[in-house]
């Protein structure tokens, strides 16, 4: 059966034309569907860390960066470890 098209010049009974009392009525959609909006906000990039990292700077004598360099990598992960132990020892 081939589908007939629609005259973009009639109205159409699914799709009526907007009036100005329409649009003054019309709500964001976060307020017309506040369940939906949320759960778009909840889902939407990388779920937050319970503890997010801190981007910091520090310098570091030479020959130490090129020790944790030459142990391969990922040497970032095991200077954070280091750290960590220390921390929880109370060496720091």
């Amino acid at each position: 059966m081939k589908k007939k098209k629609t005259d973009a010049t009639k109205p159409d009974a699914d799709n009526p034309q907007w009036t100005d009392k329409m649009f003054r009525e019309a709500k964001p959609f976060n307020e017309a569907f506040p369940e939906l909006a949320s759960a778009w906000k909840r889902t939407r990039g990388r779920p937050k860390a319970a503890m997010p990292k801190v981007n910091t700077t520090f310098r570091l004598s030479q020959d130490i960066v090129q020790a944790l360099k030459k142990s391969g990598l990922g040497y970032s992960v095991r200077v954070e470890h280091i750290l960590r132990e220390a921390l929880e020892q109370g060496r720091l």
